[in-house]
């Protein structure tokens, strides 16, 4: 059992230095754990700071999705009112909830209500407001 001891006992591994602070026992070459666990800590600290400015992004691109719907419709309604004398216009939101909204117009062609406000996207709630005045439509994530 000594004899095997002393076989395979450290004494008998070449350790030499090589380059970047790792050490090479036998031409192999490896990273040490306080390498590996300050690489870890970095993407850890990356993650923390990515994740949040993206489903950041994530909001936004929702509450754009339905003001550009929306403000597609709006002007689909100003074109039934000036054809068609038509006051209200259902619109149809796909991927949101609820699925459709009715654009209200006055008498005269202007903007007065969009129903179904605030709308869901993939999870988000989007919060949408009509400006009368300028016949435009809103949107902000919540």
């Amino acid at each position: 059992m000594g004899d095997m001891i002393n076989r395979y006992s450290m004494s008998n591994f070449k350790v030499k230095e090589g380059g970047l602070g790792m050490k090479e026992i036998k031409g192999k070459s490896g990273f040490t754990l306080i390498e590996l666990m300050i690489v870890i800590a970095i993407i850890a600290i990356l993650a923390a700071i990515a994740i949040p400015q993206y489903m950041k992004y994530v909001k936004k691109a929702a509450a754009a999705n339905v003001q550009a719907t929306l403000s597609a419709c709006v002007s689909q309604a100003l074109a039934e009112w000036s054809d068609n004398g038509t006051t209200t216009y259902t619109c149809n939101l796909q991927g949101a909830t609820p699925s459709t909204s009715t654009i209200t117009l006055d008498s005269s062609g202007n903007l007065q209500t969009i129903t179904g406000s605030p709308f869901t996207v993939k999870g988000h709630s989007v919060q949408c407001n009509v400006n009368t005045t300028t016949n435009t439509v809103t949107c902000t994530p919540q």
